[in-house]
């Protein structure tokens, strides 16, 4: 069967899949977040996204679902 992606492109193609796969390998799972998945909107509850390999921390908090409007108006000074 012939292939019609030149070989230069179909190594680099083999290249990037098994690089993909080798980080994926190379990663632990996830860190468990207790309670962090809500059934319903009023069981939402702010909780803190730990980064791994880091001592960052994101604090999450529930928003409520809905429209904004992003910008600002024409009318406003200095916009």
């Amino acid at each position: 069967m012939r292939c019609s992606i030149p070989f230069r492109a179909r190594t680099f193609i083999v290249a990037q899949v098994f690089a993909i796969a080798a980080v994926a390998a190379d990663h632990p799972a996830p860190l468990p977040i207790p309670d962090v998945e809500a059934k319903t909107e009023a069981a939402m509850k702010p909780y803190t996204e730990l980064i791994e390999h880091t001592d960052a921390k994101i604090e999450m908090v529930p928003v409520r679902g809905g429209k904004f409007v992003m910008g600002s108006p024409d009318s406003e000074k200095g916009r």
